[in-house]
């Protein structure tokens, strides 16, 4: 479980890391902020999705206007698409933002605590018994970044390394799946972990790079 204030406390100090692997408002941020180095980014994007129960298949996004729909912790990407989603501060649904992780909205929809639930869109496909009824823009996927203090030649053997394993993880024992888990971690320099091969630098779109930029502490 990750508390998200904590986490953005830490961000916003620039905590010491070498390498960090995180969603793209945050990667934005500490690109824009500290002069964090994308290396790597998931080749998938990101996309989340309001899913309601299948008995419900037909509800829109009106529909849900003052129900309570869960969703991570703020700042969390999904809090801000989930705020993105009902951009009329009078037509909102009632935001149940306590989960510990995706996997804990569709339980919430289950037990009747909460009409909908935000969840990232590969979630959504195992999940049978919820349709979606609204989906987000694509988000540039996860992704690891060095701070300014590792050198250019240790960044490059970083990506070096993670693109070989990649490489070799065809069958997903080492790739994005493994990586995932490890979302948020520092990484100490040298250290290795699977992720996809490297790509453009993440981005975080507009709307939400300027939801964080308008958090950012003075200089």
């Amino acid at each position: 479980m990750r508390d998200y204030l904590v986490y953005w406390r830490d961000l916003r100090g620039n905590q010491a890391a070498d390498f960090v692997f995180e969603d793209a408002h945050f990667t934005d941020y500490r690109s824009r902020r500290f002069g964090f180095v994308p290396l790597v980014k998931a080749g998938e994007p990101m996309r989340f999705v309001l899913l309601v129960p299948r008995e419900e298949e037909g509800t829109g996004p009106d529909d849900l206007v003052g129900r309570r729909v869960a969703t991570l912790p703020a700042p969390s990407l999904g809090f801000l698409v989930l705020r993105d989603m009902f951009a009329d501060p009078v037509a909102r649904p009632q935001v149940v933002a306590s989960l510990s992780s995706w996997q804990d909205g569709p339980s919430l929809i289950f037990a009747g605590e909460v009409a909908a639930t935000l969840a990232p869109a590969s979630l959504a496909q195992e999940l049978q018994n919820l349709v979606a009824v609204a989906q987000s823009r694509d988000f540039p996927g996860t992704a690891l970044s060095a701070a300014p203090t590792v050198p250019p030649e240790v960044r490059e053997r970083v990506v070096q390394a993670l693109t070989v394993l990649h490489e070799k993880a065809v069958a997903g024992s080492v790739g994005l799946r493994g990586a995932a888990r490890a979302q948020g971690h520092a990484l100490r320099a040298g250290e290795r972990r699977g992720v996809p091969r490297p790509r453009a630098p993440a981005r975080a779109l507009p709307r939400v790079s300027a939801a964080l930029s308008a958090q950012r502490p003075a200089p």
